[in-house]
C-alpha cells in the first residue's frame, strides 16, 4: 500500500469510490428513517464525493489519502 501511496496509484476495480459514494447515501437515508445520528455517515458521503469531483471516482479508497492530505 505504501507504494502506491508514493506513487499516487490507487486501482478501484470492482471497489471504487463511485460505488462507495452511490452507496454512502444510501446509508445516510437508511440513518435519517432510523432516527440516528447521521455525522458520520454524512461525514464520508462528503468525502466520498469530494474524492469523485476531484477525479477519482475509478480509484480505490486508497485515494481518500488525497482528499486528506495536508499540502505544503
Amino acid at each position: 500500500m505504501t507504494d502506491r501511496l508514493d506513487a499516487g496509484v490507487y486501482p478501484g476495480g470492482q471497489n471504487n469510490l463511485q460505488m462507495q459514494a452511490v452507496g454512502s447515501e444510501h446509508v445516510v437515508e437508511a440513518f435519517e428513517q432510523a432516527g440516528l445520528d447521521t455525522a458520520l455517515p454524512r461525514a464520508l458521503a462528503t468525502l466520498f464525493a469530494r474524492a469523485v469531483a476531484a477525479g477519482h471516482s475509478a480509484d480505490g479508497l486508497a485515494s481518500l489519502v488525497e482528499m486528506v492530505r495536508i499540502r505544503g
